[in-house]
């Protein structure tokens, strides 16, 4: 029997929210999430990737899976043992698995025409403005780059700690200053100068031809991280880049990027059962699934 149906009050329910790892849009609309709560009412945020094993599921709880998705019947079986369990997402993988069971679900929103930390700040803070750091993540999570300084305030934000406080401080700055005149922006200058050597070296010194086991042929670059960077940088000249990187556990991390003409890389994720959309996506294996295609 679903908790919806018992006398339960959701007000007084502990806040239980799953978000996607490693990603400034999944961290920011965590932050969305843990400036609406955390001074209010218990509140867990544990950070998950497609394909990690699942932590022990809650019960009794008010659930929130941002800018990620579980497998559908996960969600059923969160669905059964909470009192109300929310999906706020863009991606369209996700939208297309979903979209055949909850058609209509208030509490699953999907908008690709904006990134997981905007969706989610304007469902956890109705009626304010969309702050400065929210738009700056989602400008380059969906890859504009139109607002002023974007590239520096991005780069300055991956060199620190995915920490709530610390994050709160560049949202405060960001309200009370324009972005040029921030330390953000001032740090970034610097590490954007080192991070294009980075990238040079990392594309040539590591990529390679290659296919993926359905003939789809690629640009493969051998790094752990600058994943997006990298892809943006080595897809102005292949029609597909996968970046990719063996992880402690021995599991194969993949990070798909495409060019306009190139293949819809969503497809290709979701073979290997990750997901995203159709120009950047991403999935998490057991093993190597590409191969190179060396000079003879």
């Amino acid at each position: 029997m679903s908790l919806k149906s018992e006398n339960f009050s959701i007000e007084k329910a502990p806040v239980v929210v799953f978000y996607h790892q490693e990603c400034s849009d999944g961290f920011g609309a965590a932050l969305s999430a843990w400036l609406k709560y955390a001074d209010k009412t218990p509140i867990t945020l544990t950070p998950l990737s497609y394909g990690d094993t699942l932590p022990a599921l809650p019960t009794g709880s008010d659930v929130y899976i941002l800018d990620f998705s579980l497998p559908v019947e996960v969600f059923f079986e969160l669905r059964k043992n909470n009192l109300r369990v929310s999906m706020i997402d863009h991606h369209q993988t996700a939208q297309e698995k979903y979209g055949q069971f909850f058609s209509g679900d208030q509490d699953i929103i999907f908008d690709m025409n904006h990134s997981g930390a905007a969706l989610a700040w304007k469902h956890f803070h109705p009626g304010t403005d969309v702050p400065a750091l929210i738009r700056y993540i989602e400008d380059k999570d969906l890859w504009l780059w139109k607002l002023p300084g974007s590239l520096e305030i991005n780069s300055a934000l991956a060199s620190y700690p995915m920490d709530f406080s610390l994050w709160n401080r560049f949202l405060i700055e960001l309200e009370n200053k324009p972005a040029e005149e921030t330390d953000l922006y001032k740090e970034g200058s610097a590490i954007l100068r080192y991070q294009g050597r980075l990238l040079d070296q990392a594309i040539k010194n590591t990529g390679t031809p290659g296919k993926f086991d359905e003939g789809e042929e690629g640009f493969f670059v051998n790094s752990p991280i600058l994943n997006s960077e990298i892809g943006g940088r080595a897809k102005t000249f292949n029609n597909m880049v996968g970046i990719w990187s063996v992880k402690p556990d021995g599991r194969v991390s993949y990070s798909l990027r495409s060019s306009d003409g190139g293949p819809d890389v969503a497809r290709i994720a979701q073979r290997f059962g990750g997901g995203g959309h159709k120009r950047a996506a991403g999935f998490i294996v057991d093993q190597i699934v590409h191969t190179p295609l060396l000079p003879k």
